[in-house]
């Protein structure tokens, strides 16, 4: 009916030709920033309980074929993306079954489900959707085919309700928001989740595997290029929409992803991490697939012949936390600078595969025994080191669809500026346990308790175990650093114990005042401390309370935890500028195609020298097809 009206079906015609109408104008609108919008025309009757007694004399169509079908368009390279695709049975003509058209008749017929309820229920075509999906009602004949379209209309423009009678309304709740979130990301993470970041992100004019030279100034190009980029999403920051927070959070994960695989002197900074790991859910977005439009396989294009991908990872990195410090200092002159690139080397060497990694990675739901095992054993830092390098959750957000936590750890606004407001957080607001995140039992966190949390779904902020154990401990049989699910307790400080952190925060303490009644102010009506109110005994406790009201002080360790952490695991790096002497081959050979139809392969060479680095490159010609 999207292609074609027919009688009796003048309420449903107009209402699937403008959906047809609407997916072209989506199309048009979201194709350029890299979404792939589809009209899918199931041309036949949809297999379900309903519809079984049908297949004597129509193909019935397996809801899982079309799933099959939907995940195929989902996978397009966007040089060849679909816009409109009709699934037909073999053994059907063009044009949906008679025998169809006639039951949908017989079901308009029934008292149960007249046609003016039908009428009514498709009267728009959200409505249809979302009352087909929340509720299985109305004209059960067309169900299969509402929900099959519902799922991808909502999973294109995000539209969720609940419908009660002829009224509905986009749903709120958050358990179940939670869980379409979790839906939609695990279709989206799919996508070439197996694939290393050098196979995300392949150099058009052929990757080197390590930087031969790297100067200053090539070092800021990079950078520029990053930030740029970065730059150029909308400045907008809100609960709902962070958009700048969102891509350098991704920036920054997949570094420190990369970098907190060594152990036992393998992995470290090689761009190369197990992207099969849950917690790496969501990375593709921002490498390759394009979160928000951008990717920074576009940057790297400019880059990776000369620039290996590991440095380039680095690098980028290091742009997001010099572009979002950037946004801090202007906001608060005074702030003290940070400086990375004194600190940079350059010669990392990209790995290709890295299945030792598997495994590696710190699973947030141990906590303390997570960061001691990955940063401490694997990488090589004290406690004071790992808390400051923490210190990068200051940027973005946990989601659902990526890492299966939710929320933010600071408020949207801060969680694009790379300070301190992290160990701020950790110190001047209330936390408690908030278990099965989703509906996951292996997903815990602690969500902020305090009377200045936001409630909303979008505005939610959160601790994991791995960031609350830093600074609070339990004592007694059951002690040790704070899990969900084994200390059901509040998190909080008075405010006597963190002067520093209140001074950092404008005076501000547990979304309010500090003063009579703070237990109640931090934790509501939630029993019992995490540890001692006046005295936190996390094995970094100290370094958190220092952090949170010096800046200088987190920025310097920061600085010292991080060159730790993206040097290991490489040899031979080299400051910016001292440039050893190598020597590099790459060789190319070009096929000459003649109208005899015999091939000829022509490769030739020629060495120059660039500084103190001797390189031997081939030049070769244009591949051709000649004729007579």
């Amino acid at each position: 009916m999207a292609m074609r009206g027919g009688p009796k079906f003048a309420c449903m015609a107009p209402i699937k030709a403008a959906l047809r109408s609407l997916g072209q104008a989506m199309y048009q609108t979201y194709a350029p920033k890299g979404v792939h919008v589809a009209h899918v025309v199931i041309d036949g009757v949809i297999e379900s309980p309903n519809t079984k007694a049908w297949a004597t004399k129509v193909m019935l169509q397996d809801p899982a074929d079309l799933a099959d079908a939907f995940f195929a368009l989902h996978e397009q390279k966007p040089c060849v993306w679909s816009y409109e695709i009709q699934l037909t049975p073999c053994k059907e003509s063009v044009g949906i079954s008679k025998v169809f058209k006639r039951r949908r008749l017989e079901y308009y017929g029934r008292s149960s489900c007249d046609f003016d309820l039908c009428e009514r229920c498709f009267s728009t075509s959200k409505k249809a959707y979302w009352r087909a999906t929340q509720e299985r009602s109305c004209c059960p004949a067309f169900t299969g085919m509402a929900v099959s379209r519902a799922l991808l209309f909502a999973s294109l423009v995000g539209v969720d309700a609940t419908c009660v009678g002829d009224t509905c309304a986009p749903r709120t709740d958050g358990p179940w928001l939670l869980q379409q979130s979790s839906r939609r990301g695990q279709l989206q993470s799919t996508v070439q989740v197996n694939a290393t970041p050098s196979e995300l992100m392949p150099c058009l004019g052929g990757a080197v595997l390590t930087t031969a030279c790297m100067t200053a100034a090539q070092y800021d190009d990079v950078v520029s290029a990053v930030r740029g980029h970065l730059e150029s999403l909308p400045a907008i920051c809100t609960a709902t929409d962070c958009p700048q927070a969102d891509w350098a959070g991704c920036v920054l994960r997949m570094a420190g992803h990369d970098f907190m695989d060594f152990a036992n002197g393998q992995g470290g900074a090689d761009a190369c991490t197990d992207m099969t790991d849950a917690d790496n859910g969501g990375l593709p977005a921002c490498l390759a697939n394009g979160e928000h439009g951008i990717s920074l396989r576009e940057v790297y294009q400019d880059f990776c012949t000369s620039v290996s991908l590991a440095d380039f990872l680095v690098i980028a990195a290091e742009a997001v936390i010099m572009s979002t410090r950037a946004r801090h200092e202007t906001a608060n002159p005074s702030a003290p600078r940070l400086d990375l690139r004194s600190s940079f080397r350059f010669g990392r060497t990209t790995a290709v595969t890295c299945d030792f990694a598997a495994g590696r990675l710190p699973n947030p739901e141990n906590g303390c025994d997570a960061v001691e095992q990955t940063f401490l054993d694997g990488m090589g830092l004290d406690w004071t080191e790992a808390a400051a390098l923490m210190g990068v959750h200051s940027l973005g957000r946990a989601q659902v669809s990526n890492s299966g936590y939710h929320g933010w750890w600071s408020d949207p606004e801060n969680s694009r500026r790379f300070n301190n407001d992290y160990f701020v957080s950790l110190l001047a607001k209330g936390w408690i346990p908030e278990l099965a995140v989703a509906g996951n039992a292996g997903k815990n966190q602690w969500e902020r308790s305090d009377i200045g949390r936001d409630t909303s779904f979008d505005g939610h902020e959160m601790m994991l175990n791995s960031d609350l154990c830093l600074v609070y401990s339990e004592n007694g049989r059951n002690g040790g650093p704070v899990l969900a699910t084994e200390h059901d307790c509040c998190a909080w400080l008075t405010s006597d114990t963190i002067p520093g952190a209140l001074s950092s925060n404008g005076g501000e303490y547990c979304g309010g005042n500090p003063g009579r009644g703070e237990r109640g102010q931090c934790c509501g009506d939630q029993a019992g401390d995490c540890g001692d109110r006046n005295d936190p005994n996390g094995p970094a406790a100290d370094a958190v309370l220092l952090f949170a009201g010096n800046e200088a002080a987190w920025l310097e360790s920061f600085v010292r935890a991080w060159t730790i952490a993206i040097d290991n695991g490489h040899e031979n790096l080299h400051a910016l500028g001292q440039c050893p002497e190598t020597t590099a081959t790459v060789t190319t050979t070009t096929t000459t195609t003649t109208s005899t139809g015999s091939t000829q392969s022509v490769t030739t060479g020629a060495a120059t020298t660039l500084g103190t680095t001797t390189v031997s490159t081939t030049s070769t010609p244009t591949p051709s097809t000649t004729s007579a």
